[in-house]
């Protein structure tokens, strides 16, 4: 042992351990002023200076402490060997993030190490040396995350299981600009965006952030193949930072989704979910036993209304299209959301050419979708919605319709009271605007505003000329102006 001037010592740059808690540096300085270096650091003679092997940490807080010299053993070591060493010290000192564990043991693997033996030198069983590796896997960002104390590995572990998912689940390419980059990666990203702004993140949050996405990937391919491409199941708002509604259709185009892609774990999953969400749910139609037939038929190939095999079709990047064309008017609603416009403005020939001549609109369009996998990072189900997916579906076979289709476009209904509901909501809407003192609307607006509500309402879309076709039925009905004020007298009271 030997004192040596701290001016001729270096750090190592391959040193394991990157994070020094500065708080805490600060702490052994002042310990260093008053009593000194209690235990000396260890270097190698490296040209003309000496480069540390074990205890940086000892000899950072000597310079914040204003020492010129330092307790020093001085070995001759080579690379390999001095890093052994500093990786030794640091795990028996419990001083390493796993993150820098984890490059540690990657060094080693560099140098032909097997897992076994890594584990054998480093004093740890195969196990650990596994899953601290495994956490290379993820981006630098999670990792910075783990290395700063923001999470520890078992959030780690349970955002890992998104990896799996996502390399099976989202394989196909619908849209015509592809990213480089991968569909767990762009999880990571939402993770990110999600947690970061949080002081404190349980494990039990990120096992249910994961669960809610895997979710949403297995649940919109079994609907959309069922035929509820223009369902609505993420809304827009501030705190998703979507634009505009994502319809399963959407979601499936975005992330890739097909059916053939799922499997036995695919749909036990779901079902487990189900039951958990639904569980206060159930009456004298809907029990347990319809979560699990419904995923039976999907197991099968089979269309739980239909009976028949199910057929995948691509999803459309309609609504893609229509969020740049939209953007690029730039109309906001009274919640300074994106106002959508209507499928019939657009003339999709002039977007097709557009989408091949102008390097800006595909750029837009590329923007836009990048935008809808990273920035929609919260999700949350109600158990309400899902349940209405069921409720449909029994509505459809009760009624004899043959899929979702038919049960959206289905033709005027011969029912008088449903036509006479529509007549009331149309007198409605006529008073209220004259009340406002707008001008008379037409028939054509009236659908229009119909068309939009119902939208809303339900997330469905209808081709207008179905709407209009409603709305012609109802005005043909033969009911007395008194008639129409008693019932919106009632309408009102109520």
């Amino acid at each position: 042992m030997t004192k040596i001037k701290i001016s001729e010592i270096i750090t190592n740059p391959n040193q394991p351990r990157e994070y020094f808690d500065e708080q805490a540096l600060m702490e052994l300085a002042q310990s260093i002023k008053v009593e000194g270096v209690m235990s000396p650091i260890m270097v190698r003679p490296l040209d003309d200076k000496y480069e540390i092997v074990q205890g940086e940490r000892r000899f950072r807080a000597a310079q914040l402490a204003g020492l010129t010299e330092i307790p020093s053993i001085v070995r001759e070591l080579d690379e390999q060997e001095a890093f052994h060493l500093s990786v030794i010290e640091n795990i028996q000192r419990e001083q390493m993030t796993p993150i820098e564990e984890a490059r540690a043991f990657l060094w080693y693997s560099m140098r032909g190490y097997t897992q076994e033996e890594i584990a054998e030198k480093v004093k740890k069983t195969r196990d650990y040396v596994a899953s601290k590796m495994r956490l290379l896997e993820l981006s630098e960002g999670v990792q910075h995350m783990i290395a700063c104390g923001k999470i520890k590995e078992g959030h780690a572990k349970q955002l890992l299981r998104l990896r799996a998912v996502t390399k099976r689940l989202c394989t196909e390419t619908y849209v015509p600009i592809q990213f480089r980059q991968d569909m767990f990666e762009t999880f990571q990203d939402k993770f990110i965006r999600h947690f970061s702004p949080e002081d404190k993140i349980s494990v039990k949050d990120v096992e249910v952030w994961v669960d809610d996405w895997y979710y949403l990937l297995v649940f919109s391919t079994v609907r959309y193949v069922e035929g509820y491409d223009s369902a609505v199941v993420c809304e827009a708002s501030h705190e998703s930072k979507l634009l505009a509604p994502l319809a399963l259709g959407d979601i499936c185009l975005i992330y890739g989704l097909h059916i053939n892609n799922l499997d036995e774990k695919d749909y036990e999953f779901a079902v487990k979910y189900e039951e958990s969400l639904l569980k206060h749910s159930y009456d004298r139609t809907f029990r347990k036993w319809s979560i699990e037939k419904y995923y039976d038929a999907i197991r099968f190939g089979e269309n739980p209304i239909t009976n028949q095999p199910l057929e995948w079709q691509k999803p459309s990047a309609q609504r893609v299209f229509t969020v740049v064309l939209s953007a690029e008017k730039g109309e906001r609603d009274d919640n300074d959301f994106l106002k959508l416009m209507e499928l019939h403005e657009i003339e999709w020939s002039k977007v097709a050419d557009r989408f091949e001549q102008e390097s800006d609109f595909r750029e837009s369009f590329a923007a836009l979708l990048y935008n809808l996998r990273v920035n929609h990072s919260r999700l949350k189900f109600e158990a309400g919605a899902v349940k209405d997916f069921y409720e449909c579906d029994e509505f459809i076979v009760s009624n004899g319709m043959t899929s979702v289709q038919e049960f959206l476009y289905r033709p005027i209904p011969d029912s008088r009271v449903g036509l006479e509901k529509l007549r009331l909501s149309v007198e409605q809407i006529k008073r209220v605007n004259s009340e406002r003192g707008g001008e008379e609307l037409s028939d054509y607006e009236i659908a229009k505003m119909l068309y939009i509500l119902f939208r809303e309402d339900t997330g469905k879309i209808v081709p207008m000329d179905v709407v209009t076709e409603h709305l012609t039925a109802a005005l043909a009905l033969d009911i007395s102006s008194d008639e129409i004020d008693r019932r919106l007298a009632e309408v009102e009271s109520a």
